[in-house]
């Protein structure tokens, strides 16, 4: 945990911490980080996900809102629309929501 929180600090914010940084730590960052990425695709949903999160999940899926319309889409990539609100366009609005 400390690796990862001190190695996502900008450099000269970790050197004004007093925080050393070496290639090794750098190395240990992505190695660790290559293997979230890998592992996390593949970990079940009653692992993965917190219980709120679950049940939102399930209530979003199950409603007319139109929150379900970012299912499976990474939120840099859900406003991808130019929407500088970050709402979805007039075609994906509900008015049961």
């Amino acid at each position: 945990m400390r690796l990862t929180t001190i190695g996502v600090l900008p450099p000269t914010i970790r050197e004004g911490y007093g925080f050393g940084w070496r290639s090794r730590n750098q190395a240990m960052l992505r190695l660790s980080a290559e293997l979230v990425r890998r592992l996390l695709p593949l970990t079940p949903p009653i692992i993965r996900y917190w219980p709120a999160a679950r049940v939102a999940y399930r209530a979003a899926s199950q409603s007319s809102c139109p929150v379900h319309m970012f299912r499976g889409r990474r939120l840099s990539n859900a406003f991808a629309d130019g929407s500088a609100t970050g709402q979805p366009d007039q075609r994906h609005r509900s008015t049961t929501c």
